[in-house]
């Protein structure tokens, strides 16, 4: 596990260290080296909502800032906040290539046993319980969301809060009857 925090740790370092001055041989190499690692981690890049977010942060974050110092094809837009974006792109990119690189490699085990080292005991239960809720909360929230659809099929804000309340109390009331199981699965 000391090696995939270590390789985590140069990836984050990597990732701060870039600007727009080097991004053109540590981008580059920062991947490349990434993808003899694991190639699978790439797979995260081609997901359309995190394309979709990138879009927005590098191509209209420079057209609506106030100061425009530069014109492409007619569009004016500010060159300093342009290359900010680029390296916050690129910067979040790298982040997210070493974090599912981290997090394929190790374990809940690796981790809880790592944590208990700290001092931070029970991590391995709490992490196990959410990962068997998770499916059942997100089934819950689909679930709502269908019958919000359902209710209002022309209106997509009429009534959001009396729904988001809803779905709170839909998640409580499941978190309530799991901690009940705990307790009857003690005795």
């Amino acid at each position: 596990m000391k090696k995939y925090v270590a390789i985590f740790f140069a990836y984050l370092c990597i990732a701060i260290s870039v600007n727009f001055n080097n991004q053109f041989w540590l981008v580059p190499a920062a991947f490349v080296s990434m993808a003899f690692l694991n190639w699978r981690v790439f797979r995260i890049i081609l997901k359309w909502k995190l394309l979709l977010f990138l879009g927005i942060l590098v191509f209209c974050t420079p057209i609506f800032s106030s100061q425009k110092d530069a014109v492409f094809m007619g569009i004016s837009y500010s060159r300093n906040v342009f290359e900010i974006s680029v390296v916050m792109a690129y910067r979040s990119l790298i982040i997210l290539m070493a974090l599912k690189y981290f997090t394929q490699k190790i374990s809940v085990q690796e981790i809880a046993r790592s944590l208990s080292k700290l001092k931070l005991l029970g991590f391995g239960q709490v992490f196990e319980l959410s990962l068997t809720t998770l499916p059942e909360v997100k089934k819950i929230t689909v679930d709502c969301l269908d019958e919000y659809k359902i209710s209002h099929p022309f209106s997509v804000f009429k009534d959001t809060f009396e729904w988001l309340v809803k779905l709170l109390v839909r998640i409580l009331v499941y978190a309530d009857t799991i901690s009940l199981n705990k307790i009857n699965q003690g005795e």
